[in-house]
């Protein structure tokens, strides 16, 4: 998966597979999330954010760490 870089918090990249509707998320120090049943559309808002020079990290954090999608640590 393709992922574009971005910049707040503790994030470094983030990434979008529309066939499987999963959001895959790379953190500083390494780590990467893959959350499913992610809508493409908070995807296209981390780009929106990223382009608008907006937290990032805070889009993260109301969008998806607090949306309940479930994830793996790859």
């Amino acid at each position: 998966m393709r992922r574009v870089p971005v910049q707040g918090g503790n994030l470094v990249s983030v990434g979008y597979d529309e066939q499987e509707s999963a959001l895959e998320v790379e953190f500083v120090g390494g780590a990467v999330r893959l959350y499913f049943e992610v809508p493409q559309s908070v995807f296209e808002g981390f780009v929106a954010a990223q382009d608008a020079g907006a937290n990032v990290g805070l889009y993260f954090d109301v969008r998806v760490n607090r949306g309940g999608y479930r994830y793996l640590e790859i």
